[in-house]
């Protein structure tokens, strides 16, 4: 074989070698997104720019996926009978083996969503004090106690919303982030570390107070992104 061709052929080899794809071979596997299941009333997240922005996927159900796939769980205003039967029985183990979970507030939540003799209960960073626990009250301000909690980042807090009903729940083993502002000072966000997990409470219904509160965007993206990150769990 003359020179000339034994040197093309050494070169084809090495352009094959660095770019596969370049002569139909498959591509090597990219790693899969991160999911996150949301159940409930989520309207107060803005999915399409936490997607652009994390490259998560959101899902509404599990479908043929695992538990144990997701990231990072959200409860948003739910009833605990209505929950799948594989997020109920499996949400402590899930969290005690790195997932993250949001449970927000409401009418259906809490106390008054029936999670009060849920094993789920023992768990959550606010503490199940009432089985009806959803109650409205004279309007007030979420006062910040930890400004610089990553979920705060880049808000103000003197401009947190006026709230007029959460869930009246006392604080139980975790680390109170954001309270009310009057009367009892009744714990409104807050955090525990479960095994390898992390829960993130909220008494709050986020999808009413979304609408009147200008940096709710930010504050749910810095969420839902603070989640992600704390989750031991990756993709697969």
């Amino acid at each position: 074989m003359k020179r000339w061709a034994m040197k093309a052929m050494a070169g084809l080899s090495f352009l094959i070698f660095l770019f596969p794809n370049a002569t139909g071979a498959p591509a090597l596997a990219k790693s899969e997104s991160p999911f996150i299941l949301s159940l409930g009333e989520d309207s107060y997240i803005r999915k399409g720019s936490i997607e652009g922005a994390t490259g998560a996927q959101f899902l509404k159900e599990l479908g043929a996926k695992k538990l144990e796939e997701m990231q990072v769980v959200i409860l948003s205003n739910i009833d605990y009978p209505s929950l799948p039967d594989r997020v109920r029985d499996g949400l402590v183990d899930y969290l005690r083996n790195g997932g993250a979970l949001l449970m927000t507030g409401g009418a259906r939540s809490f106390g008054s969503g029936g999670y009060g003799n849920a094993n789920l209960a023992v768990i959550l960073p606010l503490q199940i004090l009432y089985p009806r626990d959803w109650q409205p009250t004279r309007r007030g301000l979420i006062e910040v106690l930890v400004p610089s909690h990553p979920v705060f980042s880049g808000l103000d807090p003197l401009k947190m919303p006026l709230v007029d009903s959460f869930n009246n729940l006392g604080m139980g083993n975790g680390s109170l982030l954001a309270q009310f502002s009057k009367f009892e000072r009744q714990p409104l966000m807050a955090e525990r570390a479960v095994g390898n997990g992390l829960v993130f409470g909220i008494a709050l219904n986020m999808a009413e107070i979304s609408s009147q509160w200008p940096e709710g965007d930010r504050f749910s993206s810095n969420l839902i992104q603070y989640l992600l990150a704390k989750s031991a769990i990756r993709p697969r």
